[in-house]
């Protein structure tokens, strides 16, 4: 992709994050923001409750943490709960003002790239990403992470992978909506980018999920709700974690 098309990308990605700010700044003015996955469908939410898990081991109140691509701060929360000084960093700056709602001003929300990361080599202790990869160059973001994290820090992400064909199939389609951008398709992060980030840590800790989720409406029919996301959770124990 040439840099001028992946330039206009991240302009127009700009400008929707932005309407998606000022949507949540409506929502903010009559009502509460949900946080984390607590708005999604049960077999959707386990991801980010595994992730808020390994927040609450990895990070504390001495912690310097950098959440890359924060958004309107659904995933701050749990970093702020944890009594860390974060820095969101997000390109939207609607999107930040949200964040700045839901953590009741315990961030420090900070316009700019994860290409250019505005923060000196070596002086966090976590970096945060949660669904934000594909926003980013891979190379320059990964040599960025690795480059502001002190020694012996962590990185925790929360992310799709692009190996699932009708996963890969949905995202096209939103993207010929003019709801997701070409430069997003093609960064969509995979095995080998996990690999690649991983390979600069001893301690590395993979869980999968969602391998299982085109069986929940054919079960939730048979079974109903509780029993489908039982036989669901069930069946990604099988795929276990890699450590």
């Amino acid at each position: 992709m040439k840099r001028a098309d992946s330039e206009a990308d991240r302009e127009a990605e700009r400008l929707r994050y932005d309407q998606v700010g000022k949507n949540e700044l409506n929502v903010a003015s009559t009502g509460d923001l949900p946080v984390g996955g607590q708005d999604l469908a049960p077999e959707f939410r386990r991801p980010y409750e595994v992730f808020d898990q390994f927040i609450a081991q990895a990070v504390n109140t001495k912690s310097m943490v950098l959440e890359i691509g924060a958004g309107g701060g659904r995933h701050t929360v749990a970093l702020t709960d944890a009594g860390a000084a974060v820095v969101a960093l997000d390109v939207s700056e609607m999107s930040l003002r949200a964040c700045r709602i839901r953590t009741e001003g315990a961030a420090l929300p900070v316009v700019g790239s994860m290409e250019e990361l505005p923060v000196v080599d070596r002086s966090i202790d976590v970096v945060v990403s949660a669904g934000s990869l594909s926003y980013g160059e891979p190379a320059i973001v990964n040599a960025e992470i690795f480059r502001v994290l002190k020694p012996g820090g962590s990185l925790l992400i929360v992310d799709s992978l692009n190996h699932n064909p009708i996963f890969r199939l949905n995202r096209w389609i939103h993207f010929r909506r003019g709801e997701r951008s070409k430069s997003t398709l093609m960064r969509m992060p995979n095995l080998d980018r996990m690999r690649q980030l991983a390979s600069e840590f001893d301690d590395v800790r993979v869980y999968f999920h969602g391998s299982y989720l085109l069986l929940q409406p054919l079960l939730q029919r048979l079974l109903g709700s509780r029993w489908a996301l039982e036989i669901n959770d069930s069946l990604e124990r099988r795929i276990g974690s890699r450590n």
